[in-house]
């Protein structure tokens, strides 16, 4: 399945919103759904898509607690809440669930998840056994939160690729995360606690430039 990586931040719109259902996923990009579409979706439509997009949708967090509620044993794949006005409690509510789903991708950016919402996701991220792509880009996450995410990489088993760019990490949490690539790389093909990350993005995070050039050099 491709997954969806471009870089949004939450900062673009468009004229017609994207309202599009089928076989394969359901689509509702740019529409303000709000709690009350949240709700509307969940009681209308079975959970048998593989792919949730919904970036855009004015979700909130009380909107993602309404469809954190149907996404342990659903089918979807794909989840993409990009630009949803996300806080850390929104993200605890979804990551006590995310163990339980079939998700792969799950795409963040462009929330408020800060600091404690990335700590939450790390607790579970461990757990998230299929998830193969996570973009937490441009939230407001600082050096603090991202020594979390750090810690707990070698623990993600399935995880090809990373976005965490736009977020101000600052030198140490960047040179944080360097220094979690790093043990990955050097922990061998062969572990079973060895993360396989193909792909990190890292633009505009505050490396300096030894640290830019230890990273490119491990992810390319």
């Amino acid at each position: 399945m491709g997954a969806e990586m471009s870089f949004d931040c939450g900062m673009t719109r468009k004229a017609n919103p994207i309202t599009q259902k089928g076989l394969l996923g359901t689509q509702l990009e740019f529409t303000p759904l709000g709690v009350a579409g949240a709700k509307h979706l969940v009681a209308s439509a079975p959970f048998d898509m593989k792919e949730l997009r919904l970036r855009h949708s004015s979700l909130g967090d009380a909107g993602i607690a309404v469809l954190a509620a149907v996404l342990p044993g659903s089918s979807v794949e794909v989840l993409d809440l990009r630009g949803n006005d996300i806080s850390p409690t929104g993200v605890k509510t979804l990551a006590a669930v995310l163990p339980k789903t079939n998700v792969t991708v799950l795409l963040l950016s462009g929330n408020s998840i800060c600091d404690d919402g990335l700590q939450s996701l790390c607790q579970a991220l461990p757990n998230i056994s299929r998830l193969e792509v996570l973009d937490v880009s441009c939230n407001h996450i600082s050096g603090t939160g991202i020594r979390h995410l750090a810690h707990c990489l070698a623990k993600c088993r399935s995880l090809k690729e990373l976005c965490i760019a736009h977020n101000d990490l600052g030198q140490a949490g960047s040179s944080s995360v360097v220094r979690a690539l790093q043990a990955l790389g050097g922990s061998g093909s062969g572990s079973s606690s060895t993360a396989s990350l193909a792909k990190v993005d890292i633009r505009n995070v505050g490396l300096a430039p030894p640290d830019s050039v230890q990273l490119e050099n491990l992810v390319r």
